[in-house]
């Protein structure tokens, strides 16, 4: 099911490359990723994907004024890469809060690479740790954030799969914030200095916030940085601000 990140799959193909880029510099990229025994949905060529980032995109839009993430496009359209592991779903899970490390390994070796991407990964398998996970550097390293589509998370508060993505017009849900707070994760956010960061990378509320993480229910709709105090908008001297982020538009 692979093939090297140099070939340009012909039009209409399901693509096992990233495609030539359209705009140079800093961009997401998405992916639909398979465990080597995994049932293919196509989520990638069906519309499913596109349609739930463009909400994601939406909602963030909203929140910014108009700014979206500077997503990785092909002939204006999304650029969705498609590849299967190597290695079965049970091993993938086997990995816990590692398996994000086994995946972004096996990207890295089929050529997805870009220093200047982050690989937004929609894993149609599961994982017993959570329904996302993101780098967050310095302390991780890494430039992937996964969705684990049918994620288990031992602490049984949810059944990552029993989430549907939005569809075009839809309004972001589920889905479509953990994509964007696992993306956040994996550019820095929330950053250590932001005054109530606390569970490596959260904030500690409201619990409408994108990075909230805390034992009160999770509220929704999300906010970006509610309180303009942590991440977004600071003008702390000195802290991170998603703002400045080169994976912004202007």
């Amino acid at each position: 099911m692979r093939s090297p990140a140099g070939s340009v799959p012909a039009a209409g193909e399901r693509h096992t490359a990233d495609r030539p880029d359209e705009k140079t510099g800093p961009q997401i990229h998405l992916m639909y990723v398979l465990p080597a025994d995994g049932a293919d949905q196509e989520l990638d060529i069906d519309g499913t994907v596109a349609a739930s980032f463009g909400a994601a995109e939406g909602w963030l839009s909203g929140q910014t004024g108009g700014r979206t993430l500077r997503l990785d496009t092909f002939e204006g359209e999304p650029d969705i890469s498609f590849i299967t592991l190597s290695r079965p779903d049970d091993d993938v899970q086997a990995e816990g809060a590692f398996g994000r490390d086994l995946i972004e390994g096996e990207l890295r070796e089929a050529g997805f690479d870009s220093a200047e991407k982050v690989y937004a990964v929609y894993y149609d398998g599961g994982s017993t740790y959570a329904c996302g996970s993101g780098a967050y550097p310095p302390r991780i390293v890494g430039n992937v954030a996964v969705l684990w589509l049918h994620g288990l998370p031992l602490s049984g508060a949810i059944r990552c799969g029993d989430n549907e993505f939005a569809e075009g017009g839809d309004d972001a849900g589920f889905w479509e914030y953990v994509a964007v707070h696992e993306i956040m994760h994996t550019l820095g956010f929330v950053p250590t200095c932001s005054p109530n960061e606390t569970l490596d990378g959260h904030i500690s509320g409201p619990a409408n916030d994108l990075m909230y993480e805390g034992e009160e229910e999770s509220d929704l709709p999300k906010a970006l940085d509610a309180g303009n105090d942590d991440y977004y908008r600071t003008d702390i001297v000195g802290c991170p601000d998603f703002e400045d982020s080169p994976y912004l538009t202007p």
